[in-house]
């Protein structure tokens, strides 16, 4: 329970943590200011990689068909 408390009660939190998560746009090249941007982040990739799978895309379009709004 004290690790529980811990966490919920006194976080860590690092400016690091935030720019690893979720997503954000960066450079493709982090030293050229010019290239193109691209989308990163744990999180971002980890949906991109869950959402892509065939199995993924044929039960969202069932899904479009089975619910469809008015």
């Amino acid at each position: 329970m004290s690790v529980y408390n811990d966490m919920a009660f006194f976080p860590r939190l690092n400016y690091f943590d935030f720019k690893q998560e979720g997503h954000r746009l960066e450079f493709k090249e982090w030293n050229d200011t010019n290239s193109d941007l691209e989308y990163k982040g744990v999180v971002y990739n980890e949906m991109k990689g869950a959402l892509s799978s065939p199995e993924d895309k044929f039960l969202h379009k069932i899904n479009e068909y089975l619910f469809q709004s008015s």
